[in-house]
């Protein structure tokens, strides 16, 4: 499936009107919950796998190459990326460079060339070897992207289109609460990585919904934050972490992050809401998939 990269003519700046459009959504979304760090520019280059192995029987994780992985700089220890890969048997085509709509600007190529575009997290960033590791959750009915993922080999051709970070940790006297599922794992293991390499003297307590133990690798908890892992099994995502968050004690926290399912995190994000545990304006929530179709 190695496949060379096909780049359109770059667009020479962003439109006036989409740069409005953007700054419009993100002024109306900020007021209902917190959001990332805004990025002046968001560049994109293609990427060669460069090694695959599996950090557990459905986690895969992938190691992909580039020159501007060197000066690239994240800007959170959640920081996530747009992944474009290829239809089979096709040459990877990037989006306009410009465009500061992603979503948009791959709706507009071609059907027949029009790469997949879905959102993964920066698990380790090496910028001295100009390299970046990027786990996968593997699905039994994964969609084109995943497929593409666990099909990976050495010298595969992706895109990678910059995103932003969304977490920052907890500082001295902060207490912050963490909740995801599998798909959540490797932005909740990188806030667990930085908070043993930089702690700030804050609190981070982290709850996991999984469907079992096959799709968690083993994770390090450091000072100032604990690790529930909740085992639901077939049942349908937030089956045991909305009774769990019923339950917990109903202290305020200063900053909120839920992402999974988009049911879960949203469902999450209401019961927090509901027993003042914190505002909307202090939790980053965001649906990563859905189980009932696609994530529009």
């Amino acid at each position: 499936m190695t496949s060379s990269s096909v780049l359109p003519p770059p667009a020479a700046r962003p439109s006036r009107v989409e740069a409005l459009q953007m700054k419009a959504y993100r002024g109306l979304a900020a007021l209902g919950q917190a959001m990332p760090v805004d990025r002046d520019e968001y560049p994109q280059w293609t990427m060669t796998v460069r090694a695959t192995w599996l950090l557990a029987p459905r986690l895969r994780r992938l190691t992909f190459a580039a020159e501007e992985f060197r000066t690239f700089t994240p800007q959170g220890c959640d920081e996530y990326f747009g992944l474009l890969t290829p239809p089979p048997g096709r040459a990877l085509v990037m989006p306009d460079p410009a465009a500061l709509n992603a979503r948009r600007a791959v709706g507009r190529i071609p059907e027949d060339v029009r790469p997949d575009l879905r959102w993964y997290t920066v698990a380790e960033h090496r910028p001295s070897v100009g390299e970046i590791d990027v786990d996968v959750v593997v699905h039994d009915h994964a969609g084109p992207a995943g497929t593409w993922a666990r099909t990976a080999r050495p010298g595969d051709v992706a895109g990678f289109r910059t995103g932003t970070g969304a977490y920052r940790l907890p500082a001295a006297g902060e207490s912050h609460l963490v909740v995801g599922d599998e798909t959540a794992v490797p932005s909740i293991a990188a806030a667990l990585a930085a908070q043993r390499r930089t702690p700030r003297g804050g609190r981070m307590d982290v709850v996991l919904e999984v469907p079992g133990r096959d799709h968690v690798p083993a994770l390090e908890v450091p000072e100032g934050a604990t690790l529930t892992v909740l085992h639901r099994g077939d049942a349908v995502p937030g089956a045991l972490l909305t009774p769990h968050l019923e339950d917990l004690p109903a202290a305020p926290r200063d900053h909120v992050w839920a992402c999974g399912e988009q049911s879960l995190a949203t469902a999450a994000r209401r019961v927090i809401v509901r027993r003042g545990i914190a505002p909307k304006r202090a939790i980053m929530f965001s649906g990563y998939w859905r189980v009932d179709g696609p994530r529009l």
